[in-house]
């Protein structure tokens, strides 16, 4: 006799899962590399102008804050490996791993999102 389970956590094939942590992790690491080569334009931009303003007025104190990305490569590999060294085929998630793993909503996933588009604002 099956357990009837509520919406709290949901059972899933091991290729389902490491399909979309690979395919979530390959998109996370585009977009880090892009924001990281705009992370160092935006530096280099910004100290161009504090320069000026430094040649300007000898008194000037500069304030550079840009903030860079992290990457968050590895909580995907650490997932990816468990689930490559497991023998088991199918895995219950909870509803929070179920967001994470598959639809790439991870507790520090609003942050990374808000230096990412840092990078790019001028």
């Amino acid at each position: 006799m099956e357990i009837l389970r509520g919406l709290g956590s949901v059972r899933v094939n091991k290729d389902f899962l490491l399909e979309k942590l690979q395919g979530n992790r390959d998109k996370h690491s585009n977009t880090y590399k892009e924001a990281i080569e705009a992370w160092h334009n935006k530096i280099i931009i910004t100290l161009e102008k504090e320069l000026v303003k430094a040649k300007k007025n000898k008194t000037y104190q500069p304030v550079i804050h840009v903030p860079k990305p992290n990457s968050y490569e590895d909580s995907y590999d650490r997932v990816i490996d468990m689930l490559n060294a497991s023998l088991d085929a199918e895995f219950i998630l909870t509803s929070t791993e179920f967001s994470q793993y598959v639809r790439d909503d991870w507790e520090w996933k609003q942050a990374f999102t808000t230096t990412v588009s840092g990078c790019y604002a001028q």
